[in-house]
């Protein structure tokens, strides 16, 4: 893997966007690109793409003879091969040193966290038992290659269908997928990776580093989780020194992403069951993790939900003020490119008809002509009041929901 080394303008250029709390595609620090799964027509043929990065896994099963020194289990193996069209420095059937080293970590991060369950894989201890090859075919490189690479090949796993055996007298009998139904593996739990990139001395991390923020690098550390919390494999590589407190920070992160990635991953494997129960072929699924893991929607809808069943004030001046917090995180929500749900429509209509009794001005009984200009005045004024509030409401809502959690 021989890369083409970056202009000085082009890496000085890099490093100063993120000193300057910038990346190149706009996201966050944090953020994480839209994944895309794709599964083939035949099972345990699996299809990842990481925004530009795109990553085929297939699974495939042969009968061997057991080692030695584990006769009940079956065996695992994982290889990873570079495309020579993926990248320029990609030479055909040739690993370098970072590819081995990519390798050995999807075998430690898949294969020693006893991902598989290789007991259900022996057919006859000592003889006969499944061996289980997983190839991994990088496409096309943009950066984070192991976070893809490992995704499609627990995904491809979880996917695949081994046939059914027999056996009767020592003879190993494979039925066709016509005479007995396929067999999925017994995938215990969901590994996933999450890389970590550090830049000026480590005072700047990035999660999810494109290519060129991986050219530009000090260093990184892989972390591989599943939803439990439990981590599998951990990988740390570069020359700056790490501070002690980065570790449980980028576990932290890594964890509430592993949860969203392997739901998400859940979901497109019973998308694509369902899809074919049906008849309609393999399924693909789209996971927008550019986006908050959290978004200002929800915040609102839940905000507004609990504001419903609040007591409040027969006082025209305090309803109006409530009313106006509801216009304000109304257009907080706008302004993040959301809309807010006809629940939480409902919600804010009944916290207004709520705060709005009792001879308020908006239920105000006709009133003679000659208060009619007070009255106007008073209106006006309470109207100038609704919208510095929700101006003040808006800044709040934006400093608590916007939690310092980006490094950059």
């Amino acid at each position: 893997m021989k890369e083409r080394p970056l202009a000085n303008c082009e890496h000085d250029f890099v490093l100063q966007i993120i000193k300057d709390k910038k990346r190149l595609d706009g996201r966050r620090a944090y953020d994480y690109r839209n994944i895309q799964i794709e599964f083939g027509a035949d099972y345990g043929c699996c299809h990842v793409k990481l925004g530009d990065t795109m990553v085929m896994a297939q699974v495939r099963c042969d009968l061997v003879e057991p080692k030695q020194s584990r006769p009940n289990e079956g065996c695992l193996m994982i290889n990873l091969d570079f495309n020579h069209v993926a990248a320029p420095g990609f030479e055909p059937s040739r690993l370098s040193r970072v590819g081995i080293q990519m390798n050995r970590l999807l075998e430690r991060c898949i294969k020693e966290c006893r991902c598989v369950d290789l007991e259900t894989l022996c057919i006859i201890a000592e003889k006969q038992v499944w061996e289980i090859r997983v190839d991994v075919n990088v496409l096309n490189h943009d950066g984070n290659i192991v976070d893809a690479a490992c995704l499609a090949a627990v995904t491809a796993l979880s996917h695949f269908k081994r046939p059914d055996v027999s056996v009767e007298d020592g003879k190993v009998t494979i039925h066709p997928a016509d005479e007995k139904s396929l067999i999925t593996l017994s995938v215990q739990h969901m590994p996933i990776c999450m890389s970590f990139s550090f830049y000026h001395s480590g005072d700047f991390l990035l999660l999810d580093a494109s290519y060129e923020e991986e050219r530009v690098r000090e260093g990184h550390m892989i972390i591989a989780m599943n939803k439990h919390r439990e981590i599998c494999a951990e990988h740390m590589n570069g020359t700056h020194l790490l501070h002690k407190d980065q570790i449980p920070r980028c576990t932290n992160i890594a964890a509430s992403k592993v949860i969203t990635i392997t739901e998400f991953a859940q979901h497109a494997l019973l998308r694509d069951k369902v899809s074919r129960e049906q008849g309609n072929g393999p399924s693909s699924s789209d996971l927008h993790l550019h986006l908050r893991m959290h978004s200002l929607a929800e915040k609102v809808e839940k905000s507004v939900t609990l504001l419903s069943h609040a007591k409040f004030s027969d006082s025209s001046d305090d309803q109006a003020e409530d009313s106006g917090g509801e216009t304000g995180k109304e257009s907080v929500n706008e302004m993040e490119g959301g809309s807010v749900s006809e629940e939480a429509k409902d919600a804010r209509e009944s916290t207004m008809e709520i705060g709005t009794g009792g001879g308020s001005a908006w239920t105000q009984e006709p009133i003679s002509e000659q208060n009619k200009a007070l009255d106007r005045k008073r209106k006006r004024r309470k109207k100038v009041k609704i919208k510095t509030r929700a101006s003040d409401s808006e800044e709040e809502e934006v400093v608590r929901l916007d939690t310092p959690d980006t490094a950059v």
